[in-house]
C-alpha cells in the first residue's frame, strides 16, 4: 500500500513487518500479532490522528469479531495482518451502467452466488451489530472487507473515518450515516439477489425497501426482484 502527492510526494505507506526487539517490547500485543501491518503517514497526506484511529479500531474490536490493534506513534498505526482477499475482488462487479451487473450475476456458477450472497449476509449481520452498538465504519467500501479462508470468516477493516452515535449531532445523522454504511453492500448484494430470487433476512428486506436510493433505474430492478 502506498501513495503519492500529485507532484510526487509520499503521503501514505502501508507495510509488513516483522517485530523484532524494540517492537516487541514497545508493543505488548506483537508478541501474539509478531508479524503485522504498518502503516506510515507522511506530512503531506495531513492525516488524522492516529491515536485516535487506534481508539476507533479498538472500540470496534470490542464489537466485531477483529483483532484489536497493536498500537501506534505520532505518525504510524499497526493492526494485525490478517491474511485473505478483499471483498471487491471476489464480488465480479463495477459495470456500468449498473444494471450491467445482472448479467454477471447470471453467469456466475450457482455455488459462487450463493457463497457470495452469504459472504454479504454476515458482513451485514457484522455492521447492523455494530450500528445497534453505537458505532458506524464511516468508510465501508468492498476493498475495506477483508475474506480469510483459514479460518474462513469475513473482516472490516481501517476504522480511521468510525464515529460514535454519542458524537453524531442528531437521530437523523446518526440514521444518515448508518445507510450510507450499507449503501454498496445492499447495491452489490442486489445483482445476486436478483438472480437468487426471494431469500429471508434483513439483507434482503433492505434492498427491496431502499432500491429506489440504490439504482437510478429501480423499476428495472424492482422486475428483476419478483
Amino acid at each position: 500500500l502506498s501513495g503519492k502527492h500529485a507532484n510526487g510526494e509520499p503521503l501514505i505507506q502501508g507495510e509488513l513487518v516483522i517485530s523484532g526487539r524494540d517492537t516487541l517490547a514497545q508493543y505488548p500485543l506483537a508478541r501474539e500479532y509478531p508479524v503485522h501491518f504498518r502503516k506510515t503517514y507522511y506530512p503531506t497526506c495531513f492525516h488524522q490522528d492516529p491515536g485516535q484511529e487506534l481508539r476507533r479500531h479498538q472500540r470496534a474490536a470490542e464489537i466485531l469479531p477483529i483483532p484489536p490493534p497493536i498500537g501506534c506513534t505520532r505518525t504510524s498505526f499497526r493492526s494485525c495482518f490478517l491474511p485473505g482477499h478483499s471483498l471487491d475482488k471476489l464480488a465480479p462487479f463495477g459495470l456500468e451502467p449498473p444494471e450491467a451487473n445482472l448479467r454477471v450475476a447470471e453467469q456466475m456458477p450457482v455455488a459462487s452466488q450463493i457463497g457470495l450472497w452469504r459472504l454479504f449476509e454476515v458482513l451485514h449481520e457484522q455492521i447492523t451489530g455494530m450500528h445497534r452498538a453505537g458505532l458506524v465504519h464511516g468508510d465501508l467500501f468492498l476493498h475495506n472487507v477483508l475474506v480469510s479462508t483459514s479460518p474462513i470468516g469475513v473482516y472490516p477493516i481501517d476504522f480511521e473515518h468510525a464515529a460514535d452515535r454519542a458524537a453524531t449531532a442528531s437521530d437523523e445523522a446518526w440514521q444518515e450515516l448508518c445507510e450510507q454504511d450499507l449503501l454498496e453492500l445492499r447495491k452489490t448484494a442486489a445483482y445476486l439477489l436478483c438472480v437468487l430470487g426471494p431469500q429471508p433476512g434483513e439483507l434482503a428486506a433492505g434492498i427491496v425497501a431502499r432500491l429506489e436510493d440504490l439504482f437510478p433505474s429501480a423499476p428495472r430492478v424492482r422486475e428483476r426482484l419478483r
